[in-house]
């Protein structure tokens, strides 16, 4: 059973290619990649998190999960309410 590990960030990315045997989970392979999570051991496959326990099937991506510098729902708030202020300062 072939999966990848993949540890990104904005700028770049590092991804190691593994051959693991079956009933394999995400932990054996997160550690057989020797990749290190920045902030703990979290793991999300398809874009939704999953637990290290989690069986793993071919063909799947495992992406080592970072910390958000920032909120995102803060964010937008910042953002909306940056251009409420931009457009009441035009008018």
């Amino acid at each position: 059973m072939q999966v990848q590990v993949v540890l990104a960030w904005p700028e770049r990315a590092l991804s190691v290619v593994l051959d693991l045997p079956p009933g394999s989970r995400v932990i054996d392979a997160y550690r057989a990649s020797q990749l290190q999570a920045p902030e703990g051991e979290r793991f999300a496959i398809f874009g939704k998190e999953v637990d290290g326990e989690r069986l793993l099937q071919d063909g799947e991506r495992i992406d080592l999960l970072r910390q958000l510098r920032l909120d995102p729902k803060l964010s937008r708030r910042q953002r909306v309410a940056a251009a409420r202020q931009r457009r009441q300062a035009a008018s």
